[in-house]
């Protein structure tokens, strides 16, 4: 089965537990940064594709930057495609 979501990928380990503690209303969920992404602190957090636009206002309003969002398409374990956005 297909599955497609959003993933956020940051610059630091700092700006990734700020992000995922503002967005934690939305379900995400903190997991180790996909080997396709080569720039970043290790650390991503993984969301629905229909919360982007609520994510993305609410790193606004706390001021959260460092981080690269991505559309990732993956069929169980395997990754099919990552897109930046």
């Amino acid at each position: 089965m297909t599955q497609e979501y959003l993933l956020l990928a940051f610059e630091s380990t700092h700006a990734a537990i700020a992000a995922q503690k503002a967005l934690s209303a939305l379900g995400v969920i903190l997991i180790p940064t996909l080997r396709a992404i080569t720039a970043s602190c290790g650390m991503s957090l993984r969301f629905a594709l229909s919360a982007r636009q609520q994510a993305l206002d609410i790193l606004s309003a706390h001021g959260i930057s460092g981080w690269t969002l991505y559309q990732v398409r993956q069929e169980g374990n395997r990754v099919l495609e990552v897109t930046p956005l």
